[in-house]
């Protein structure tokens, strides 16, 4: 998908959020951001180097996304919303390590490695799909503890899917890569205005 397909889909995403919202009585609030600035986008690449092309893609488009699906906010590159975001997530991974260290005990690389080489997608629950938090590529949260992030396997590789995770960490749904995930929220949104 090129910079052009990206910005079209981008834009309907966002007006049928706006849409949605109107819909229900509710002021919209949609706010994909500006581009990224050049500075602020490098010093994100240096420390963000294995995050997808399409997600930094968007970043060049737009320096994150506040409400998106209402009430998440799509990190940037910078800006006091990315600061925020970023502190709730980080308080999203302290409680998902508390809740590990109690089933799992103190995490050791060789008991992490363990947990997450038994990985599978296809469960419900973070705890049970081997997926350790801490290690994944989180890019959206609601401030409640639901959290979009794209599954890191340890592996190289271009794209990665983007997991939608809830509050108490089930796996809500797993798309292919970041361009799928915006189809997908945008054929939900659909779905909710009927169309």
């Amino acid at each position: 998908m090129n910079a052009a397909e990206l910005e079209e889909l981008v834009q309907r995403v966002h007006e049928i959020f706006n849409e949605y919202s109107l819909s229900k009585g509710l002021t919209p609030g949609s706010l994909p951001y500006p581009p990224a600035d050049p500075a602020a986008l490098a010093a994100f690449d240096e420390t963000h180097a294995d995050w997808p092309p399409s997600y930094k893609a968007f970043l060049s488009l737009h320096n994150g996304w506040e409400n998106f699906a209402l009430v998440f906010t799509l990190i940037g590159a910078s800006g006091a919303h990315t600061e925020k975001a970023l502190t709730r997530i980080e308080l999203t991974m302290r409680t998902f390590n508390e809740k590990w260290a109690k089933r799992f005990g103190s995490p050791t690389p060789e008991k992490i490695a363990e947990f997450e080489a038994g990985a599978d997608l296809d469960k419900k629950k973070e705890l049970d799909a081997g997926i350790y938090l801490p290690h994944m590529m989180v890019f959206g949260t609601d401030f409640a503890g639901s959290l979009y992030y794209f599954y890191n396997d340890g592996k190289p590789r271009k794209e990665r899917p983007v997991v939608e995770r809830d509050v108490y960490g089930e796996i809500i749904c797993v798309y292919d890569d970041f361009q799928a995930f915006l189809q997908g929220t945008l054929k939900f949104h659909l779905r909710l205005l009927k169309r």
